[in-house]
């Protein structure tokens, strides 16, 4: 029993040394994995079945203490002048026995402390953990070191009582008075290792205790926050590929914002000078280019969900002691937090936009020769401000990405656990950024196909307008002066490689 009560103090020792190496006002969330590892159900386990077998070592020592007094008793009741009923202290004193100094230590001192730990962490809460981790295996520690203290006086009291029996065992008949001493010694060392093996049988109770209130909430608090830190470590890397969507759709849109407006200068000239001006191979590159925006707001849209799927997998891991912290809000509170920090532009606006877009596509469809170049300039006007329009929802999109980033950034770095009411609210806050983020920008696919109907439709049109009754092929004019400018538009544009040959419809450049 002293053997294991010397484990379960080593292990006591590694435990507290890890809260106590920890702050709570600058914790590191590596602490989650090392502490959940330190108190792993496994070690736990072991520790505590120690702590039951140094309860039974009480337990035996007590009966076998018990017993052996009776045995004595039963012998001494044969000397005549035997007194029953009176207390073996009483009766060993009368009989001028051997009396030893040691006396059961108060195992009462220390017992409130130990009721209060259990009850913290039966009602535990994650802004007090840390102090409540270190309590519990303080007291664990300080049980376990007077149980040990308990049994070594036991195994001094049993060598004392071997010599006691070897001298009452040697003793010779005729000396009958100094053995009846030697049996109350005996007596009285008996009901000493029954006193303290009681006390230590006390001590253990209250270790037990300790270690079941430690293997509940306790344990399972820093093995959830660590699994819930890597899930949202894992959300981080989606935000970085949504943002990088972002900002290659940007540059596209910025491309495509170019083009539309050199589109409007050809048709002007193409009109007045009654010559097609607007290149084939153009109006095939800005077509392309709204698939390839599609594209990546496709893409963009999937990172946005695999991070919600992630974050909300973390929020599912977080400890439910975590969520009864003063301060800390619910997901639809969270949810109210944020909408002013998403003005996105309305589902209804975008409907009104992709009607417009709509019925522009009908009038260009029933455009006549004589109204098909003015049709087709408020097209390419139009496409100009669906363009800036989904460059606006691109770039709002960006911005409330760094906001979630900046909220992942904070919750991966230190934390403080009296604040951590916070850091539960930043994860459900995350959560429902990201589904306002999917809602957001679910919306601009629907715009980039219609501005993609448009744009097929007009090119068709054009490509059937004749000058002076003759049809004219797209591209024959490229040697002209407002071709070279065409020209010139795509040098200043050739940071992006395009294989013409390869395009194809949804294609990506």
């Amino acid at each position: 029993a002293a053997k294991l009560g010397v484990g379960i103090c080593e292990f006591g020792e590694r435990t507290k040394s890890v809260f106590t190496g920890f702050s709570s006002e600058h914790l590191n969330p590596a602490a989650f994995e090392i502490i959940g590892d330190k108190m792993s159900d496994e070690k736990l386990k072991s520790s505590l079945e120690a702590a039951h077998h140094i309860e039974y070592s009480a337990l035996l020592c007590t009966k076998k203490s018990v017993s052996m007094i009776s045995r004595l008793e039963e012998g001494l009741s044969l000397f005549p002048g035997f007194v029953a009923g009176a207390s073996i202290e009483e009766r060993a004193a009368t009989e001028g026995a051997e009396k030893d100094d040691l006396v059961p230590p108060d195992v009462l001192e220390g017992s409130e402390e130990v009721m209060e730990c259990i009850d913290e962490m039966t009602d535990l809460k994650l802004t007090n953990a840390l102090h409540t981790g270190r309590k519990a295996f303080d007291c664990i520690l300080k049980r376990s070191d007077m149980c040990i203290k308990m049994f070594e006086s036991i195994i001094k009291l049993s060598m004392s009582i071997t010599s006691t029996t070897n001298n009452i065992i040697d003793c010779e008949v005729e000396d009958l008075q100094s053995k009846k001493k030697e049996m109350w010694r005996a007596i009285r060392l008996y009901d000493l290792i029954s006193n303290f093996a009681e006390e230590a049988g006390k001590l253990s109770k209250d270790i037990i205790d300790l270690f079941q209130a430690s293997s509940g909430d306790m344990t399972s608090i820093w093995s959830q926050l660590s699994t819930a830190y890597d899930f949202i470590a894992d959300s981080a890397e989606n935000l970085k590929g949504a943002r990088q969507r972002c900002t290659d759709a940007d540059a596209k849109c910025s491309t495509l914002l170019t083009m539309t407006g050199v589109f409007e200068k050809q048709l002007h000239l193409s009109k007045s000078s009654h010559k097609l001006m607007v290149d084939k191979d153009d109006m095939e590159f800005a077509r392309n280019l709204i698939l390839n925006v599609n594209a990546l707001v496709d893409n963009c849209i999937s990172e946005v969900e695999t991070m919600s799927l992630f974050v909300k997998k973390g929020i599912n891991k977080m400890p439910d002691k975590s969520n009864n912290s003063e301060g800390t809000e619910t997901k639809d509170e969270a949810g109210m937090h944020l909408q002013h920090l998403f003005g996105t532009k309305p589902k209804a606006e975008v409907i009104t936009d992709i009607e417009e877009l709509n019925h522009y596509n009908a009038m260009i469809n029933n455009a006549t020769l004589e109204t098909t170049v003015p049709i087709g300039l408020e097209g390419f006007s139009l496409i100009k401000s669906k363009v800036e329009l989904v460059r606006d929802l691109l770039r709002q999109t960006q911005n409330n990405l760094d906001v979630c980033f900046t909220t992942i950034d904070s919750w991966l770095g230190e934390w403080n656990l009296s604040a951590s009411p916070s850091k539960i609210n930043d994860m459900f806050r995350l959560y429902q950024s990201s589904v306002f983020l999917e809602r957001h920008l679910k919306l601009m696919p629907l715009l980039l196909q219609s501005m993609l109907i448009v744009m097929q439709t007009m090119q068709e049109k054009i490509s059937n307008l004749k000058f002076d009754g003759y049809p004219v092929e797209l591209g024959d004019v490229m040697g002209n002066a407002v071709g070279k400018l065409a020209d010139g538009i795509r040098s200043s544009l050739s940071y992006i490689t395009i294989d013409e040959d390869r395009y194809t419809c949804g294609s990506v450049i």
